[in-house]
Protein backbone atom coordinates (compact mmCIF):
# COMPACT_ATOMS: atom_id res chain seq x y z
CA UNK A 1 0.00 0.00 0.00
CA UNK A 2 0.98 3.37 -1.27
CA UNK A 3 0.68 5.91 1.94
CA UNK A 4 1.36 9.69 1.42
CA UNK A 5 2.48 12.16 3.43
CA UNK A 6 3.19 15.50 4.19
CA UNK A 7 1.61 19.10 2.70
CA UNK A 8 -0.48 16.83 -0.12
CA UNK A 9 -2.93 19.33 -0.95
CA UNK A 10 -6.27 17.86 -2.27
CA UNK A 11 -5.55 19.27 -5.68
CA UNK A 12 -1.93 17.89 -5.59
CA UNK A 13 -3.38 14.50 -4.99
CA UNK A 14 -6.22 14.90 -7.68
CA UNK A 15 -3.03 16.15 -10.12
CA UNK A 16 -1.26 12.63 -9.19
CA UNK A 17 -4.03 10.51 -9.70
CA UNK A 18 -4.72 12.33 -12.99
CA UNK A 19 -1.10 12.16 -13.87
CA UNK A 20 -1.01 8.56 -13.38
CA UNK A 21 -4.66 8.38 -15.25
CA UNK A 22 -3.09 9.20 -18.82
CA UNK A 23 -0.63 7.12 -17.98
CA UNK A 24 -2.78 3.93 -17.78
CA UNK A 25 -5.23 5.60 -20.47
CA UNK A 26 -3.92 7.35 -23.60
CA UNK A 27 -5.01 5.25 -26.39
CA UNK A 28 -6.00 2.51 -24.25
CA UNK A 29 -8.69 4.53 -22.90
CA UNK A 30 -11.00 2.91 -25.67
CA UNK A 31 -10.22 -0.57 -24.19
CA UNK A 32 -10.96 -0.09 -20.56
CA UNK A 33 -14.12 1.91 -21.32
CA UNK A 34 -17.19 1.26 -20.18
CA UNK A 35 -16.17 1.12 -16.06
CA UNK A 36 -17.47 1.11 -12.87
CA UNK A 37 -16.56 2.50 -9.43
CA UNK A 38 -17.35 1.12 -6.42
CA UNK A 39 -17.03 2.61 -3.22
CA UNK A 40 -16.82 2.14 0.36
CA UNK A 41 -16.72 4.13 3.74
CA UNK A 42 -14.75 3.59 7.07
CA UNK A 43 -14.68 4.89 10.33
CA UNK A 44 -17.47 7.64 9.91
CA UNK A 45 -19.58 6.68 13.27
CA UNK A 46 -17.89 9.85 14.96
CA UNK A 47 -17.13 12.97 13.48
CA UNK A 48 -15.10 14.03 16.71
CA UNK A 49 -12.65 11.46 16.23
CA UNK A 50 -13.05 10.19 19.95
CA UNK A 51 -14.97 6.82 19.73
CA UNK A 52 -13.34 3.46 19.34
CA UNK A 53 -12.24 3.17 15.37
CA UNK A 54 -13.07 6.55 14.73
CA UNK A 55 -9.57 8.28 14.50
CA UNK A 56 -9.32 8.16 11.04
CA UNK A 57 -12.35 8.13 8.54
CA UNK A 58 -11.77 7.80 4.88
CA UNK A 59 -13.28 6.48 1.71
CA UNK A 60 -12.22 3.85 -1.07
CA UNK A 61 -12.97 2.96 -4.39
CA UNK A 62 -11.69 0.70 -6.98
CA UNK A 63 -12.30 1.35 -10.42
CA UNK A 64 -12.45 -1.32 -13.28
CA UNK A 65 -13.83 -2.45 -16.32
CA UNK A 66 -17.63 -4.44 -16.71
CA UNK A 67 -15.39 -7.69 -17.60
CA UNK A 68 -13.01 -7.35 -14.87
CA UNK A 69 -15.28 -7.04 -12.48
CA UNK A 70 -17.21 -10.17 -13.98
CA UNK A 71 -14.35 -12.04 -13.82
CA UNK A 72 -13.48 -11.02 -9.77
CA UNK A 73 -17.32 -11.97 -8.85
CA UNK A 74 -16.56 -15.66 -10.40
CA UNK A 75 -13.43 -15.81 -8.59
CA UNK A 76 -14.57 -14.60 -5.43
CA UNK A 77 -17.63 -16.45 -5.52
CA UNK A 78 -15.69 -19.26 -5.76
CA UNK A 79 -14.01 -18.66 -2.64
CA UNK A 80 -17.30 -17.71 -1.30
CA UNK A 81 -18.10 -21.23 -2.21
CA UNK A 82 -14.80 -22.73 -0.67
CA UNK A 83 -15.54 -21.70 2.78
CA UNK A 84 -19.23 -21.75 3.00
CA UNK A 85 -20.08 -18.35 3.77
CA UNK A 86 -22.81 -15.99 2.27
CA UNK A 87 -20.46 -13.41 1.94
CA UNK A 88 -17.54 -11.12 3.33
CA UNK A 89 -17.85 -8.61 6.23
CA UNK A 90 -14.15 -7.82 6.86
CA UNK A 91 -14.80 -6.34 10.01
CA UNK A 92 -16.70 -8.92 11.26
CA UNK A 93 -14.20 -11.65 9.44
CA UNK A 94 -12.48 -12.24 12.83
CA UNK A 95 -14.87 -11.75 14.77
CA UNK A 96 -17.65 -14.10 16.84
CA UNK A 97 -20.37 -14.13 13.91
CA UNK A 98 -22.10 -16.68 13.44
CA UNK A 99 -21.69 -16.67 9.44
CA UNK A 100 -17.95 -17.15 10.36
CA UNK A 101 -17.54 -19.57 13.25
CA UNK A 102 -17.26 -22.90 11.43
CA UNK A 103 -13.88 -21.00 10.42
CA UNK A 104 -10.17 -21.90 11.81
CA UNK A 105 -8.48 -18.43 12.15
CA UNK A 106 -5.62 -20.09 8.92
CA UNK A 107 -8.80 -20.02 7.00
CA UNK A 108 -9.81 -16.57 7.40
CA UNK A 109 -6.23 -15.80 6.88
CA UNK A 110 -6.43 -17.84 3.59
CA UNK A 111 -9.60 -15.77 2.78
CA UNK A 112 -7.63 -12.81 3.34
CA UNK A 113 -4.82 -13.63 0.75
CA UNK A 114 -7.16 -15.28 -1.61
CA UNK A 115 -9.24 -12.18 -1.85
CA UNK A 116 -7.00 -9.73 -1.84
CA UNK A 117 -5.40 -11.42 -4.92
CA UNK A 118 -8.23 -11.38 -7.14
CA UNK A 119 -8.93 -7.72 -6.25
CA UNK A 120 -5.52 -7.03 -7.24
CA UNK A 121 -5.72 -8.73 -10.30
CA UNK A 122 -8.94 -7.70 -11.50
CA UNK A 123 -9.05 -4.28 -11.15
CA UNK A 124 -7.47 -1.16 -13.20
CA UNK A 125 -7.31 1.45 -9.81
CA UNK A 126 -7.49 1.48 -6.54
CA UNK A 127 -7.48 5.22 -4.83
CA UNK A 128 -8.52 5.85 -1.07
CA UNK A 129 -8.50 9.53 0.91
CA UNK A 130 -8.18 9.37 4.75
CA UNK A 131 -8.70 12.10 7.37
CA UNK A 132 -7.31 12.46 10.75
CA UNK A 133 -10.50 13.23 12.35
CA UNK A 134 -9.55 15.05 15.56
CA UNK A 135 -7.19 17.31 12.95
CA UNK A 136 -10.00 18.43 11.23
CA UNK A 137 -12.61 18.70 14.19
CA UNK A 138 -9.64 21.24 15.47
CA UNK A 139 -8.34 23.17 12.42
CA UNK A 140 -10.84 23.15 9.63
CA UNK A 141 -13.05 26.49 9.88
CA UNK A 142 -16.40 25.92 11.25
CA UNK A 143 -18.50 26.91 8.42
CA UNK A 144 -16.94 24.48 6.31
CA UNK A 145 -17.58 21.76 9.14
CA UNK A 146 -21.23 22.75 9.10
CA UNK A 147 -21.20 22.42 5.32
CA UNK A 148 -19.86 18.93 4.90
CA UNK A 149 -21.56 17.77 8.05
CA UNK A 150 -19.16 14.72 8.47
CA UNK A 151 -15.07 14.81 8.12
CA UNK A 152 -15.36 12.13 5.72
CA UNK A 153 -17.25 14.19 3.14
CA UNK A 154 -13.90 15.94 2.64
CA UNK A 155 -12.29 12.47 1.16
CA UNK A 156 -15.54 11.89 -0.36
CA UNK A 157 -14.98 15.43 -2.46
CA UNK A 158 -11.33 14.02 -3.14
CA UNK A 159 -12.13 10.64 -4.54
CA UNK A 160 -14.97 12.07 -7.21
CA UNK A 161 -12.33 14.07 -8.10
CA UNK A 162 -9.76 11.80 -8.90
CA UNK A 163 -12.29 9.77 -10.46
CA UNK A 164 -13.63 11.31 -13.25
CA UNK A 165 -11.75 14.70 -12.68
CA UNK A 166 -9.91 14.33 -16.61
CA UNK A 167 -12.83 12.33 -18.18
CA UNK A 168 -13.40 15.17 -20.17
CA UNK A 169 -10.60 15.06 -22.00
CA UNK A 170 -10.11 11.30 -22.52
CA UNK A 171 -13.29 11.06 -24.12
CA UNK A 172 -12.49 13.93 -26.45
CA UNK A 173 -9.34 11.88 -27.46
CA UNK A 174 -10.88 8.60 -27.79
CA UNK A 175 -14.25 9.90 -29.34
CA UNK A 176 -16.03 8.06 -26.80
CA UNK A 177 -18.85 9.23 -24.54
CA UNK A 178 -19.21 5.88 -22.47
CA UNK A 179 -20.51 7.20 -18.83
CA UNK A 180 -18.95 5.98 -15.71
CA UNK A 181 -21.00 4.23 -13.04
CA UNK A 182 -20.57 4.20 -9.56
CA UNK A 183 -21.74 2.50 -7.07
CA UNK A 184 -21.74 2.89 -3.10
CA UNK A 185 -22.54 0.15 -0.35
CA UNK A 186 -26.07 1.28 0.74
CA UNK A 187 -27.02 4.08 3.16
CA UNK A 188 -30.25 3.82 5.24
CA UNK A 189 -31.34 7.51 5.18
CA UNK A 190 -33.35 7.22 8.34
CA UNK A 191 -30.63 5.72 10.67
CA UNK A 192 -27.65 7.77 8.94
CA UNK A 193 -29.21 10.59 6.96
CA UNK A 194 -25.80 12.94 7.31
CA UNK A 195 -23.49 10.17 5.38
CA UNK A 196 -26.77 9.21 3.29
CA UNK A 197 -27.11 13.33 2.06
CA UNK A 198 -23.41 13.81 2.02
CA UNK A 199 -22.87 10.61 -0.56
CA UNK A 200 -25.39 12.04 -2.71
CA UNK A 201 -24.91 16.13 -2.59
CA UNK A 202 -21.22 15.58 -2.60
CA UNK A 203 -21.53 12.91 -5.80
CA UNK A 204 -24.10 15.63 -7.83
CA UNK A 205 -21.89 18.52 -7.08
CA UNK A 206 -18.73 16.84 -8.43
CA UNK A 207 -21.00 15.31 -11.44
CA UNK A 208 -22.35 19.08 -12.10
CA UNK A 209 -18.55 20.73 -12.36
CA UNK A 210 -16.88 17.92 -14.75
CA UNK A 211 -20.04 16.56 -16.66
CA UNK A 212 -20.26 18.53 -19.88
CA UNK A 213 -19.70 15.91 -21.39
CA UNK A 214 -22.14 13.53 -20.09
CA UNK A 215 -19.42 11.23 -18.72
CA UNK A 216 -20.43 10.55 -15.38
CA UNK A 217 -23.21 8.01 -15.40
CA UNK A 218 -25.59 7.32 -12.93
CA UNK A 219 -24.99 7.29 -8.61
CA UNK A 220 -26.50 3.48 -6.72
CA UNK A 221 -26.43 2.50 -3.84
CA UNK A 222 -26.46 -1.32 -3.27
CA UNK A 223 -25.96 -3.69 -0.12
CA UNK A 224 -22.47 -5.77 -0.08
CA UNK A 225 -25.22 -8.31 0.84
CA UNK A 226 -27.46 -10.73 -1.20
CA UNK A 227 -27.22 -11.96 -4.77
CA UNK A 228 -27.20 -8.54 -6.69
CA UNK A 229 -24.44 -7.94 -9.62
CA UNK A 230 -22.68 -5.26 -7.19
CA UNK A 231 -22.63 -7.31 -3.78
CA UNK A 232 -19.48 -8.97 -4.78
CA UNK A 233 -17.76 -5.74 -6.01
CA UNK A 234 -18.64 -3.59 -2.97
CA UNK A 235 -17.03 -6.44 -0.75
CA UNK A 236 -14.36 -5.57 -2.47
CA UNK A 237 -14.30 -2.23 -1.95
CA UNK A 238 -15.30 -3.29 1.72
CA UNK A 239 -11.74 -4.85 1.88
CA UNK A 240 -10.04 -2.16 1.06
CA UNK A 241 -11.47 0.21 2.80
CA UNK A 242 -11.20 -2.19 6.44
CA UNK A 243 -7.55 -2.96 5.50
CA UNK A 244 -6.38 0.36 4.73
CA UNK A 245 -7.69 2.20 7.70
CA UNK A 246 -5.97 -0.66 9.35
CA UNK A 247 -2.67 0.58 7.88
CA UNK A 248 -2.85 4.13 8.35
CA UNK A 249 -3.79 4.23 11.70
CA UNK A 250 -0.84 2.02 12.96
CA UNK A 251 2.12 3.29 10.36
CA UNK A 252 4.48 2.70 10.20
CA UNK A 253 3.52 -0.99 9.93
CA UNK A 254 4.27 -4.21 8.95
CA UNK A 255 3.70 -4.73 5.37
CA UNK A 256 2.15 -8.20 5.21
CA UNK A 257 1.54 -10.99 1.54
CA UNK A 258 -2.23 -9.69 1.94
CA UNK A 259 -0.60 -5.75 1.35
CA UNK A 260 1.54 -6.86 -1.48
CA UNK A 261 -1.09 -9.15 -3.28
CA UNK A 262 -3.93 -5.90 -3.34
CA UNK A 263 -1.92 -3.27 -2.78
CA UNK A 264 0.61 -3.07 -6.35
CA UNK A 265 -2.34 -0.90 -7.82
CA UNK A 266 -4.04 0.96 -4.94
CA UNK A 267 -2.46 4.54 -3.90
CA UNK A 268 -3.90 6.22 -0.40
CA UNK A 269 -3.89 9.84 0.35
CA UNK A 270 -3.74 11.26 4.04
CA UNK A 271 -4.76 14.29 5.56
CA UNK A 272 -3.04 14.77 8.58
CA UNK A 273 -2.53 16.85 11.54
CA UNK A 274 0.64 18.11 9.18
CA UNK A 275 -1.34 18.86 6.51
CA UNK A 276 -4.89 19.92 7.61
CA UNK A 277 -3.90 23.71 8.16
CA UNK A 278 -3.52 23.49 4.28
CA UNK A 279 -6.77 22.10 3.28
CA UNK A 280 -7.94 24.53 5.99
CA UNK A 281 -6.47 27.34 4.11
CA UNK A 282 -7.67 26.22 0.47
CA UNK A 283 -11.38 25.78 2.13
CA UNK A 284 -10.88 29.09 2.79
CA UNK A 285 -9.71 30.22 -1.03
CA UNK A 286 -12.67 28.70 -2.14
CA UNK A 287 -15.31 29.28 0.40
CA UNK A 288 -17.58 31.31 -2.23
CA UNK A 289 -17.75 28.48 -4.58
CA UNK A 290 -18.05 26.27 -2.01
CA UNK A 291 -21.05 27.73 -0.64
CA UNK A 292 -22.49 28.42 -3.88
CA UNK A 293 -22.41 25.17 -4.72
CA UNK A 294 -24.80 24.31 -1.45
CA UNK A 295 -27.75 26.83 -1.82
Amino acid sequence: MIAEYGTRTADEAKARFLQYAVQIGGNLFVNIMPFKFFCDETGIHDPEGKAKGAAWAGVVGYIATVEQWAELTKEWQAVLNDYRIPFLHFCDLFREQKIYNHLTDDQRREILLKTATIAGRNTIRGIGFFVDVQAYDQMMPEWYKKLKALPAAMCLDSLFDAAFGDAEEHAYLEKKNLPVSFFFDYVDPKSDKAWHDAIGDTFYAAKERGNALNLIGDLTLSSKRGNTAAAIPLQAADFLAWRSRAVVAKLPMEVLPLDEAFATNVTITIYTSANMRDQANLAERSKAKLLKQCR
